[in-house]
C-alpha cells in the first residue's frame, strides 16, 4: 500500500490517476470531509491523524506543501516531520518526496527555504528517499500560474510583465511529474537516494510564454511593463521566486525512467482547439 499525501491537490491528483492506471494501491490523504475510499480525511500536522491499523505500507509520497496564509516554513517541516516519523514507524522502504526547483537556488522566502531544508531532513533520515524537483507546473485544472494568467489575460486583456520580460522559464505539464513519480516508484534501484529535476520540454522567456498563451486564446492584450523594485514593494518573494531563472536537464529522467516532458506550446495547442470546439 502507498501512501499519498495532498492528494486532492493539483499534483496529488495526477499522481492518484497515475498509480491508479498503473493498478498499484494507494491511501490518499486530503483535508477535505467526507473522504471516500481511497481518500481519508487526515491533518498532516497531527501525527496521531494518520492512517494506522495493520496495512502494510510500501511506500511513501509526500507531494502536500502548505502554501497560503501565515507558518509556511514551519507547517511544512512539521509534514516532513511527521511523514520522516510515520515512514520509519511502520516501516516503509521507498520515501518520495515532491520538493521544488526553487529549493535548487538562492531563494530566501518561506516556502523555498522549507523545501530546501525538508530535502536535508530526508537525506539525514536514514529512510531510502527519492527528491523529485519539478519547474512551475501547467494544467487545465491549476487554479493560478500559467492557468490564472491566461484566465486574467482573456478577461482583462491585459498582461503584467514583471522586470523586462527576458528571464527564462520551463513549465512542465502536471501529468508528467506525476508519471515521473510513479515510474521512480517502478524502477527504485535507478530513483534511490537520487535528486531528480524535471522541467517541461521547452524554454521560454516569459514574454515569449505570454505572446504564445495570448495566440492560443486569439486574445489581444497590452504587455505592461512592471519595474523589479516596484513589484519587490507588495510581493519580493513572490516575484522574485518567478523571475528567478531555474532551467532543468531533463536527460536523465528520459534515458532512466522514460519520462519525455511535453512542450507548454503543444499543450497551448491543444487548449485551442478545445477553446475553438466549445466556442462553436
Amino acid at each position: 500500500m502507498i501512501l499519498l499525501t495532498g492528494g486532492r491537490g493539483l499534483l496529488g491528483f495526477a499522481i492518484a490517476a497515475s498509480l491508479s492506471k498503473h493498478h498499484l494501491a494507494y491511501c490518499a490523504t486530503t483535508t477535505q470531509v467526507p473522504a471516500e475510499h481511497p481518500f481519508v480525511s487526515c491533518n498532516l500536522l497531527n501525527p496521531e491523524a494518520y492512517p494506522s491499523g495493520n496495512e502494510p505500507w510500501d511506500a511513501v509520497i509526500h507531494c502536500a506543501t502548505h502554501l497560503q496564509g501565515g507558518g509556511t516554513y514551519a507547517k511544512n517541516m512539521r509534514m516532513t516531520e511527521n511523514v520522516i516519523a510515520f515512514s520509519k514507524k511502520h516501516p516503509v522502504k521507498k520515501l518520495i518526496f515532491i520538493s521544488s526547483s526553487n529549493a535548487s537556488v538562492p531563494l530566501q522566502d518561506e516556502y523555498s527555504r522549507s523545501k530546501k531544508d525538508s530535502e536535508k531532513m530526508i537525506r539525514e533520515s536514514g529512510l531510502e528517499y527519492c527528491i523529485i524537483r519539478p519547474t512551475i507546473m501547467f494544467s487545465e485544472r491549476d487554479k493560478k500560474n500559467i492557468f490564472k494568467m491566461m484566465q486574467l489575460l482573456k478577461t482583462f486583456h491585459v498582461a503584467m510583465i514583471p522586470g523586462n520580460g527576458e528571464y527564462r522559464l520551463q513549465p512542465v505539464w502536471v501529468d508528467d511529474v506525476a508519471d515521473l513519480t510513479v515510474q521512480c516508484l517502478l524502477k527504485w534501484d535507478l530513483a534511490k537516494n537520487q535528486v531528480l529535476a524535471i522541467g517541461g520540454g521547452e524554454t521560454l522567456e516569459f514574454k515569449e510564454m505570454i505572446r504564445r498563451m495570448g495566440s492560443a486564446l486569439s486574445a489581444f492584450y497590452i504587455p505592461v511593463y512592471m519595474p523589479l523594485p516596484l513589484l519587490d514593494l507588495v510581493a519580493r518573494d513572490a516575484i522574485r521566486s518567478f523571475v528567478t531563472e531555474k532551467i532543468m536537464d531533463n536527460s536523465a529522467i528520459e534515458s532512466k525512467f522514460n519520462v519525455h516532458p511535453r512542450t507548454l506550446s503543444s499543450w497551448l495547442e491543444e487548449f485551442r482547439l478545445v477553446d475553438k470546439k466549445q466556442a462553436s
